[in-house]
């Protein structure tokens, strides 16, 4: 199992139920921020620049269909993109360009 990590938003992005999942999912799953910063600095090291994060999902569940997760029961949802898109950049700033959300602009 992966080492987690404490970071947090310091602001509620989406005050929605959405948010609210992905906060939780997060919580219950902490490895899978471990797994998506992993990406992100491999990505980085090979010489990337500004990334997806939906790219980054896609190569998690690629890996976890030929069982590099062994035993983990987890499933990534499309809709924690943007809340992990910005937790990622508060640890590796800028590697994913984010939009401004409904809910940030009232």
């Amino acid at each position: 199992m992966a080492k987690t990590l404490n970071v947090q938003l310091p602001f509620n992005i989406l005050e929605s139920k959405i948010e609210l999942a992905a906060r939780k999912f997060d919580a219950e799953h902490p490895e899978v921020f471990v797994y998506i910063l992993a990406e992100c600095r491999e990505w980085r090291l090979a010489g990337g620049d500004e990334w997806s994060i939906k790219g980054v999902f896609e190569r998690l569940r690629w890996a976890q269909h030929f069982g590099k997760f062994e035993g983990e029961e987890w499933k990534l949802n499309n809709n924690y993109t943007a809340y992990y898109a910005r937790k990622v950049n508060l640890v590796i700033p800028g590697i994913f360009e984010t939009r401004t959300l409904r809910a940030e602009v009232g």
